[in-house]
């Protein structure tokens, strides 16, 4: 009885040792158009996506937005859709030569029926119970983005 007590804490113990071995990583994807440099980082472990964090440099002299006020009068009505929503953080610095937005979305923490609202979302099938590595990069992809490489 002692011997098999002893395995099966064992195995419990292995169990539990490579449940929590499973290894974070991260990669990163750009896009640089018509002014708007944007870098979109994925935080992953296996195919589930844990965090997305990413940072949008609107350069006016590049882009459509003119200036500063420009770019509040377009992009304030926006930022407020992000406000209150569960698992997001959403900030816009409105500078004189460009406006730079940065949001971060923790999966685990995700109101996704608000997510699903907000404008520049993109996913496929039933994010509420996770979401695919795996398929995120091939949409990133197709929508012109490039894998930074570290």
């Amino acid at each position: 009885m002692k011997k098999i007590l002893s395995l099966v804490l064992v195995l419990v113990l292995l169990l539990s040792v490579v449940a929590c071995g499973k290894k974070t990583e991260t990669a990163s994807f750009e896009l640089n158009n018509n002014g708007v440099k944007s870098v979109i980082t994925f935080t992953y472990q296996g195919d589930k996506v844990i965090t997305q964090t990413a940072e949008n440099v609107i350069t006016y002299s590049e882009s459509p937005i003119k200036d500063k006020e420009d770019a509040k009068a377009k992009l304030d009505k926006i930022s407020k859709m992000y406000e209150g929503v569960k698992g997001i953080k959403h900030s816009i610095e409105y500078g004189d030569k460009a406006t730079i937005e940065k949001i971060s979305v923790n999966f685990e923490e995700l109101d996704v029926e608000a997510y699903k609202k907000l404008p520049g979302t993109l996913s496929s099938g039933d994010i509420s119970k996770g979401i695919s590595f795996k398929s995120t990069e091939k949409l990133i992809l197709n929508a012109g983005y490039k894998k930074v490489e570290k």
